[in-house]
């Protein structure tokens, strides 16, 4: 390709051809994208996090899995380590009571630490992401 317009313009083509590629069968297949939970106690966002999670375990058609977008806990850039693990906690039980498997995705506000107004020591060894990884058993 030579320049950004090309390609975009080659790859649109491509999408619109496979759009007329009729399925061979169909395939009944769902699952649930859940982003931006914010779990913490202070404004109650585990009281409507769990309500979310107690609708989707009441749906008579379950997905087969959950994709969580990222941002689960309120935010760890700039909260005392304490009050971050206990929402890591929060959402990490509410989440569990769902009747399908759940992956997590971090988003910017599940890193520990990482703002100017950050409440930890800079050589806290569970600095970044490595704290919620741990506790939500996440792998690299």
């Amino acid at each position: 390709m030579s320049n950004r317009r090309s390609f975009i313009k080659q790859a649109s083509w491509a999408g619109i051809g496979l759009g007329f590629i009729p399925p061979k069968e169909k395939i009944d297949f769902s699952f649930l994208h859940l982003t931006d939970m914010h779990v913490q106690r202070k404004r109650q966002g585990n009281i409507g996090y769990q309500a979310c999670v107690d609708t989707v375990n009441k749906n008579e058609r379950h997905a087969e899995f959950v994709l969580m977008g990222g941002d689960l806990a309120f935010d760890g850039n700039y909260t005392a380590k304490e009050i971050f693990i206990d929402q890591i906690n929060l959402y990490k039980g509410i989440s569990d009571q769902l009747k399908m498997p759940y992956y997590n995705a971090l988003g910017n506000h599940d890193i520990l630490g990482w703002n100017s107004r950050s409440k930890i020591s800079v050589d806290d060894p569970d600095s970044g992401k490595k704290l919620i990884m741990d506790m939500l058993d996440m792998r690299n």
